[in-house]
C-alpha cells in the first residue's frame, strides 16, 4: 500500500522557505551595496585631504589625482546603477508595513502546517478510540467503517490495521486478516492485540507453530501476562482442534459420525422487505442488519447500505447482502436504521429504526420511526 503525501504541509513549508529566501537575498544585497558605496566615500575623502596638504605640481600630487579620479568614477558607476525613474522616496512606514506583512504571511503558513498536522492525528485517535467502543459492542459494521477510514490516509497505521483484520476474520478472510496483522506486529511490535489476533488466525488457518510463535512474541513483550497468553493459545487451539480418527480411538469406544456428512442446508430465499417513514426525508443512509434470531445483540450475518432513499423503499435482503455470501438464516433479527449523516459508527439514539423477527423468504413490512 502506498503511503499518503500530505501536500499541504509540504507546500506550507517551501512557500515559507521561499519567502525567507528571498528576503535574505534582498538584505543581503541591500548591505553590500551599503558597504561599497561607504568604501568608496571613505576613500574619496581621504585622497583629498592628502591633495589638500601636497604642494602644486610635485610627481606625488599627480599620482594622487589620478587615483582620486578613478575613486570618483566608481563612486559615478554605483550611483548610476542604483538609478531609478524619478519616483518618491519610499517612506519609512512603507517598509515597517512590508516587513508586518511578511511576518504575518510566514505566522500564518506556520500555523496551518501546525494545525493541519495536529487536526490530522487528533482525527486518527479519535476514530480509533471509536473502534475500539465499537467493538466492545460487537458493532462489526462500524468497527469496519472506522479503520477503513483511518486507513485510506494511514495505511499502516497497525491498531487500524489489527481491528480491521479481525472484522475480515469474522466474515472468512482469513488470508487477507493474516497479511495486515503481519504488518501491524512489524509496525508496532508491542501492539498485544494484533499479536493475539494473529495467533487466532494461524490457528483457525492450521498453522498452530506459527500461532505459538505470535503468543511467544507477545510474552516478550507483555511478560506479566504470559500465564493468560498460553490459557489464550490452549483455549484457541481446542475451539480448532479435529475429531480424533476410528484408528486412534479405544476397542471399546463406539464409533464417531462421519465427518462427511453436513448439516442440512439452509433456505438461501432473500427476505422481501417494504419499508416507510414516519415523517420527511432530509436523505441520509439506510442500514439494513440481519443478526442471530433474538434480541439483536451479537455480530451481524448480512448487511446492506442503501443511500439517498425514497420512501417507501422496497428491496430484496438475502445472501449477496451476508458477509460471506452464503445463504440466510432459516430465522434471524433484522433491523433497519435511517442514519442521517452517514457514519454507521455514530449510531444515534434519535435516528429512525424499526426492527422485526423474521423467516427466510418471507415478506415483511417496516416503518421507521
Amino acid at each position: 500500500m502506498n503511503s499518503s503525501i500530505d501536500w499541504g504541509s509540504a507546500t506550507a513549508i517551501l512557500t515559507a522557505g521561499l519567502i525567507l529566501g528571498l528576503l535574505i537575498l534582498f538584505l543581503l544585497r541591500r548591505r553590500k551595496a551599503s558597504i561599497d558605496v561607504s568604501e568608496l566615500s571613505a576613500k574619496r575623502d581621504a585622497l583629498l585631504q592628502q591633495l589638500r596638504e601636497l604642494p602644486e605640481g610635485s610627481e606625488e600630487r599627480t599620482q594622487l589625482e589620478l587615483e582620486a579620479a578613478d575613486v570618483l568614477r566608481a563612486l559615478d558607476g554605483v550611483a548610476t546603477a542604483e538609478a531609478k525613474p524619478p519616483r518618491r522616496p519610499r517612506p519609512v512606514l512603507k517598509g515597517f508595513a512590508w516587513g508586518f506583512a511578511t511576518a504575518v504571511v510566514l505566522g500564518f503558513i506556520g500555523y496551518y502546517a501546525i494545525t493541519a498536522s495536529g487536526n490530522k492525528t487528533d482525527d486518527v485517535e479519535s476514530r480509533i478510540a471509536r473502534a475500539k467502543d465499537l467493538f466492545q459492542k460487537d458493532d462489526l459494521m462500524g468497527v469496519f467503517e472506522q479503520t477503513n477510514a483511518v486507513l485510506a490516509t494511514h495505511p499502516d497505521e497497525p491498531r487500524a490495521l489489527t481491528y480491521n483484520a479481525i472484522v475480515r476474520m469474522a466474515m472468512g478472510k482469513l488470508d487477507e486478516a493474516r497479511t495486515m496483522l503481519e504488518t501491524a506486529t512489524k509496525k508496532d511490535p508491542a501492539l498485544l492485540d494484533a499479536w493475539v489476533a494473529l495467533a487466532s488466525a494461524r490457528t483457525q488457518a492450521g498453522d498452530h507453530d506459527a500461532a505459538a510463535a505470535a503468543i511467544d512474541s507477545a510474552i516478550a513483550s507483555h511478560p506479566n501476562d504470559a500465564k493468560r497468553l498460553h490459557e489464550l493459545l490452549a483455549q484457541m487451539r481446542s475451539q480448532t482442534a479435529q475429531p480424533k480418527t476410528a484408528a486412534t480411538l479405544p476397542p471399546d469406544h463406539p464409533p464417531m459420525p462421519s465427518a462427511s456428512v453436513a448439516p442440512a442446508a439452509t433456505p438461501a430465499t432473500p427476505v422481501h422487505v417494504t419499508l416507510s417513514f414516519e415523517g420527511a426525508s432530509n436523505g441520509g443512509i439506510v442500514y439494513v442488519i440481519a443478526r442471530q434470531e433474538g434480541n439483536g445483540a451479537g455480530h451481524p450475518v448480512a448487511v446492506k447500505r442503501i443511500e439517498a432513499p425514497a420512501f417507501p423503499l422496497t428491496f430484496e435482503f438475502g445472501g449477496a447482502d451476508t458477509m460471506m455470501g452464503e445463504p440466510l438464516p432459516a430465522r434471524f433479527h433484522l433491523e433497519a436504521r435511517l442514519d442521517s449523516d452517514g457514519d454507521a459508527g455514530t449510531n444515534n439514539a434519535t435516528d429512525p429504526r424499526a426492527s422485526a423477527d423474521v423467516a427466510a423468504g418471507t415478506n415483511v413490512t417496516l416503518t421507521l420511526r
